[in-house]
């Protein structure tokens, strides 16, 4: 596995990186395009990036490749700030629930954005709306796989702070249904993280995408939650 990177666009305490991992004979993989905050770690607050610094970006300048943009979910649809009561009205199903630990966190104690992401890819099966025709445990070669996805840190856990994740259908096709997760905070009811996922029924022997058509289409529409945002 190889990874190559650069810089997409920068602003004055923001910048956006491009990742692009080649697997097998340099065959492209996947690509990955976060967006940073130039911040005072154990503040918080943002900050403007030196002089040096945007000198040096420059020589790092890359337009995003066709291949790298999205397909399904729009990186900039409107800030949303759910919380638990959100979560309730809209009767979202709760998937997983524990503690962040400290070997999850950074140097600094705040978990890291893998960790929260690992979390969600631990508990996405059990939504029971978003994959009614999968059983994640048969040997019979279906599953499920992650296509594209989009996560929105919006509050910094530390070891021991503790989540519970509710999640909910946004939306289905014959070829992908999109999930969308809210890790939150049973105590305070804030969001620590909301996570947008765009998977498919997958044969694991072909490693081809299995389109979904008729009656199990009709059962993915009708646990579609209208109004769900990340």
């Amino acid at each position: 596995m190889a990874v190559s990177s650069g810089v997409i666009a920068m602003g004055e305490t923001d910048i956006t990186l491009i990742h692009m991992i080649s697997g097998n004979k340099g065959a492209p993989a996947a690509t990955i395009i976060e967006t940073l905050s130039h911040i005072a770690v154990r503040t918080g607050i943002q900050f403007g990036w030196s002089r040096r610094t945007k000198e040096l970006a420059k020589s790092y300048m890359v337009e995003m490749p066709d291949m790298a943009k999205p397909r399904n979910i729009d990186p900039h649809e409107k800030a949303f700030m759910p919380t638990m009561d959100d979560a309730d009205k809209l009767d979202l199903q709760a998937i997983g629930r524990g503690t962040f630990r400290p070997a999850e966190c950074d140097v600094f104690g705040y978990v890291l954005p893998t960790a929260i992401i690992g979390r969600v890819s631990n508990s996405a099966q059990h939504l029971k709306t978003a994959w009614p025709d999968l059983d994640f445990a048969s040997d019979d070669g279906m599953s499920g796989a992650l296509v594209e996805a989009c996560a929105r840190h919006k509050h910094r856990p530390k070891a021991g702070d503790l989540y519970e994740m509710r999640s909910g259908l946004r939306s289905v096709s014959t070829h992908v249904r999109e999930l969308c997760h809210w890790i939150l905070d049973p105590v305070s009811g804030k969001c620590w993280t909301s996570f947008v996922g765009v998977g498919c029924r997958f044969n694991l022997k072909t490693r081809k995408l299995v389109k979904v058509e008729g009656e199990t289409l009709a059962l993915l529409k009708s646990g579609v939650i209208q109004g769900l945002k990340p």
